[in-house]
């Protein structure tokens, strides 16, 4: 007998076979998955088939949708936690413009009425803007004087949308790897960017003890640099008191804007009035125009309307000069003439000396400081009832209310009942909300036409939009306008603010150049301004200090 061992079932045999093909799979989808995964560290975290870009030490990647009209293209690229792209240089530009094999939407809007702004630039009657609020540091809207083509945007129909034009067929085509305004409801491809790797600056806010300032005299305050006086507006027939500054020297309407709000950041030029039956104005052979000065005022805005620089009111016609204002190009900012005893229409660039002017403080909104400085009075009469120890008691409609006795600590501004912080730096939404709370403070919610100017000229001072809160009470429409311009569907993602980290697919608000409001995504990088209101509670609490040190 030969011993030896005993061959292997043919089960035995089909077990060991299956185990080891598995066995190599496994090694095989192994080495896969780890050499895919080095890719995507090279990429920052790109998909196959998407194309990666750097910018400064963020990757963004980037696809296209399927054609789409503009509104479901912006659903299809939150589905992928995206947003249209932005292009910041022509290299960007020429990078994206490889991807397509047709002209593509891009995330700007166009706009049809010319809005000031600090860094853009507009064709014939259009302006256009990023819906992510960048300032358009690059434009590449096609200037062409070729025939059938026109300079862009040009707002034709319904063209309220941006695209990155290419010919489908013609290579030479004058309109290849420019920007221009299209139909919002074409069907398009669109240029979508997700976040890959993303770096975000921290802003620095120290925690700070909140505690207002008890004043002794209740008189309304004004901010250093400015005194209290009574005046009457021109186009206005009662007094009220307000804060007005020295002469200031010649310069163009919107360096004296820029002046005054170095002075103090709610300060505006001074809207022209009299004073105690004299005149507060001497002319000066200095001025551009001899003997005019800055009103105030200006059409700089979406609506194209003539408006008071310091609340976005609308000037009542009997504060202009007979036969103004003029409708001439370029005469888009109001100037005071005093041998014509009004305002007349000028140009912009007009170098003439100005007053600053900001608002006492102590009032809520709704209500002004009365000549004498002692009480508040309200804005408007109809329907008023009688007096009230302060503003904001269950007797909301009160005529006239006593001045609340605190003030907002030192390095803050004050209007009306709120306290202001301005900060700079931007940052992402919840970095810069987190900042706020970290000061007791919440961000800006603008509740009323004065408010909302304050965030519209500080975006002018920034050169960037602001972050806010919408008012539960007016939502967003009070302020976007989108809709009569031809971009469908704003705004295009929910407006209330998540409790928890936010993610690239939900968006927040900001106000942007000309004082309306746009969704974003809250990623983005803008500055901004936190607030905390002075209740009744604090004013009353107050006075009892008061008579205490009586």
């Amino acid at each position: 007998m030969v011993s030896g061992r005993e061959p292997p079932s043919r089960g035995l045999v089909l077990v060991v076979r299956v185990v080891l093909v598995l066995t190599t799979l496994a090694v095989v989808h192994g080495t896969r998955r780890n050499k895919k995964t080095s890719i995507y560290d090279h990429v920052g975290g790109c998909w196959p088939g998407e194309v990666s870009y750097r910018l400064g030490e963020d990757i963004i990647c980037y696809s296209l949708t399927p054609k789409l009209p503009f509104a479901l293209a912006l659903a299809a690229c939150r589905n992928i936690s995206g947003r249209l792209a932005t292009i910041h240089s022509q290299e960007h530009n020429d990078v994206l413009y490889k991807m397509l094999n047709e002209s593509a939407f891009i995330g700007a809007v166009a706009r049809k009425h010319m809005v000031s702004h600090p860094l853009g630039d507009f064709g014939p009657g259009i302006i256009w803007s990023w819906m992510n609020g960048e300032a358009p540091v690059f434009t590449n809207v096609l200037q062409t004087e070729t025939e059938g083509f026109f300079k862009q945007p040009d707002g034709g129909g319904f063209e309220g949308c941006m695209e990155l034009m290419k010919h489908p067929v013609l290579e030479n085509d004058p309109g290849n790897g420019f920007w221009g305004d299209t139909d919002c409801r074409a069907p398009k491809p669109a240029l979508c960017a997700r976040m890959g790797h993303v770096k975000r600056p921290l802003s620095k806010y120290p925690e700070k003890q909140w505690q207002f300032e008890l004043r002794k005299d209740r008189r309304a305050a004004c901010a250093t640099g400015f005194s209290r006086v009574g005046v009457t507006w021109a186009g206005e027939s009662h007094s009220r008191s307000t804060c007005l500054s020295e002469r200031q020297d010649a310069g163009d309407f919107t360096e004296a804007t820029r002046r005054c709000q170095e002075m103090n950041p709610t300060a505006t030029v001074a809207r022209p009035s009299r004073l105690a039956g004299r005149r507060r104005w001497v002319p000066s052979l200095s001025a551009g125009e001899v003997g005019l000065q800055w009103a105030g005022a200006d059409r700089r805005n979406a609506l194209f309307q003539w408006q008071w620089q310091v609340d976005g009111s609308r000037v009542p016609p009997s504060a202009w000069a007979a036969g103004e204002p003029r409708d001439g190009p370029g005469e888009d900012c109001a100037a005071y003439d005093p041998a014509r005893r009004g305002m007349v229409a000028t140009d912009c660039q007009n170098k003439l000396e100005f007053i600053c002017e900001t608002a006492a403080h102590g009032c809520a909104s709704g209500f002004h400081v009365s000549a004498t400085g002692l009480e508040c009075v309200r804005d408007d009469w109809k329907d008023c009832d009688g007096s009230e120890e302060y503003v904001d008691t269950p007797n909301k409609k009160a005529c006239t209310a006593k001045l609340c006795p605190l003030g907002c600590p030192s390095g803050y501004h004050q209007l009306g009942h709120k306290c202001l912080l301005v900060n700079d730096t931007a940052s992402w939404f919840k970095e810069n909300s987190n900042g706020c709370r970290k000061q007791m403070m919440r961000v800006m919610i603008p509740k009323d036409p004065t408010e909302n100017e304050f965030l519209r000229r500080q975006t002018q001072r920034t050169g960037r939009p602001l972050w806010m809160v919408y008012s539960k009470a007016t939502g967003f429409s009070r302020w976007h306008q989108y809709d009569s311009y031809g971009l469908p569907g704003e705004p295009n993602e929910p407006t209330t603010l998540p409790r928890r980290p936010v993610k690239i697919s939900l968006t927040c608000p900001i106000i942007w150049f000309d004082g309306e409001a746009m969704d974003v995504d809250c990623f983005g990088e803008f500055p901004v301004v936190c607030q905390r209101l002075i209740k009744w509670k604090d004013c009353a609490e107050a006075v009892e200090k008061l008579k205490a040190t009586l």
